[in-house]
């Protein structure tokens, strides 16, 4: 009969053990050497190992100790806080601030946990630091601001603005800081209706400064499209009050 290689046969048990439901990968981890064992947590991904290891901890909490343990000394420093952000994003959200507060929790690995996140949900998970620790929030905010492109960053604040009440939103708008980049950005991420009622509720020189940017910097037809809702939002109002021609 054929002789597979040490590398074939981990491949072999790997693609089986995957195979498996989530139970009886945890009775057959169980009956596996070191040395198996060691190779079937090299193989799976880092979702795959935090959700393998995080029902294993339910069930079998001293293998689920060994494995991680195994993981802790066997891979790179990346590589498990890698696996360790994706068992941290498994966790409700109050469990994720308690992670955050860890002395362990390095600048590195929360900079890789936000970066698994999009924009809402980082907007979302610094919303709930400052609503129970506005340090760790302002600790989450700086670290963006330091390691995240001026895009990204950008992308997260307004998805942050866009969780406010509008007429907090408005006051953002006027605040200093807001450029108008940001305001753009803004007003690109609502629909024309969206945009209509936001300006409708701006103070004089806001509203202007809100239409001038939809003048010079939305196409003809996005312009047309705010122009419409913004009529049909203030039908009292004449035609040729409104900055856009």
């Amino acid at each position: 009969s054929p002789q597979f290689s040490s590398a074939e046969q981990a491949k072999f048990n790997l693609e089986g053990f995957r195979r498996l439901p989530l139970d009886q990968q945890q009775a057959r981890f169980a009956t596996y050497d070191a040395q198996t064992q060691e190779s079937i947590l090299k193989g799976l991904n880092d979702e795959e190992k935090a959700n393998f290891i995080g029902a294993l901890g339910a069930t079998n909490p001293t293998l689920a100790t060994s494995a991680e343990n195994m993981l802790k000394s066997k891979l790179s420093p990346r590589d498990y806080q890698n696996f360790n952000v994706a068992r941290i994003l498994r966790k409700p959200e109050n469990e994720q601030r308690t992670a955050w507060a860890s002395p362990d929790f390095t600048d590195d690995g929360k900079e890789a946990f936000l970066r698994k996140k999009n924009d809402d949900e980082k907007a979302s998970f610094v919303d709930s630091l400052a609503a129970t620790n506005p340090a760790l929030a302002a600790d989450a905010e700086n670290l963006m601001k330091s390691r995240l492109s001026p895009k990204d960053y950008q992308n997260y604040k307004i998805a942050r603005v866009l969780r406010k009440p509008e007429t907090e939103q408005r006051t953002v708008w006027a605040s200093t800081g807001f450029t108008d980049e940001d305001k753009e950005l803004l007003l690109r991420k609502k629909d024309a209706k969206g945009q209509a009622r936001f300006i409708g509720g701006l103070p004089a020189t806001d509203k202007t400064n809100a239409e001038n940017l939809i003048t010079t910097r939305f196409s003809a037809g996005e312009q047309r499209a705010y122009k419409e809702a913004a009529i049909e939002g203030i039908t009292s109002k004449p035609v040729g009050d409104l900055a856009l021609a």
